[in-house]
């Protein structure tokens, strides 16, 4: 019976330690989680902060310039990444819209020629609208 309840008790403690560990370790996650979203930003702010205080410390006035031309450049190439990716996603929406009608203005042509008084009207408004179509997926 005293066993029984030593049992127990280890039992309670050790569920009470790996549910302290579980915790700290969903808490660790959730930091890094954070981290890793808010990186962007924070990378940016401590870099311009160490900056701030390279050009404003003591240093050779050609070093505080090298310092702040090598910051400058990297926020320009990190903001021209940043654009890019932005434009990529805006011309993939474009291209499928596209693709839509597309398909959507073949599938009139395709009704077209079953009518044949307006077939040759409806065939010209559908091949100027398909080369307008090309014309702007060039220039995506």
């Amino acid at each position: 019976m005293a066993l029984r309840r030593i049992k127990y008790a280890l039992e309670d403690v050790w569920d009470k330690v790996a549910e302290f560990f579980c915790t700290v370790a969903f808490f660790l996650l959730f930091v890094l989680a954070v981290f890793a979203v808010l990186s962007p930003i924070i990378v940016t702010i401590v870099v311009g902060y160490a900056v701030f205080v390279a050009v404003s410390s003591g240093l050779d006035p050609i070093v505080k310039g090298i310092i702040f031309a090598v910051y400058s450049f990297g926020l320009f190439i990190y903001g021209g990444y940043l654009g890019l990716r932005g434009c990529n996603d805006v011309k993939k929406e474009v291209r499928d819209g596209l693709d839509m009608c597309e398909k959507k203005v073949l599938s009139i042509l395709d009704d077209a020629k079953r009518c044949r008084s307006a077939r040759s009207s409806i065939e010209s408004k559908v091949y100027d609208f398909m080369t307008c179509v090309d014309a702007i997926r060039r220039k995506v």
